[in-house]
């Protein structure tokens, strides 16, 4: 019994990945995002690309437009400024708004 558990929870695992979705937005293309009190710069850092927000008060974002992401995996690498008590990095997702989402 144990065994067929284990099998249909694989079968159904395998499902979620075949059937996962694949978005990779292009941090550098304006276009594609909404930036909400800040202002970004695009950087190359050891080759990697990506971007660097200005520091002003208050929070900040980017919001990625016209996504429609449901369920997945987010990978990505997020650099604070390593200032104690003031460097806030994260993720936003389910966003209704700038003020209502959920933060990782």
């Amino acid at each position: 019994m144990i065994r067929k558990c284990f099998i249909s929870g694989l079968l159904l695992l395998a499902q979620q990945i075949i059937y996962c979705q694949v978005i990779q937005p292009d941090l550098q293309d304006t276009t594609q995002w909404k930036v909400v009190n800040r202002k970004v710069q695009s950087i190359d850092e050891n080759g990697k690309k990506g971007i660097m927000f200005n520091e002003v008060p208050d929070e900040g974002f980017m919001i990625l437009k016209d996504a429609d992401f449901s369920n997945g995996i987010i990978e990505c690498d997020i650099k604070g400024s390593s200032k104690m008590q003031r460097s806030f990095v994260g993720i936003a997702f389910h966003g209704q708004d700038v003020t209502h989402y959920d933060v990782v």
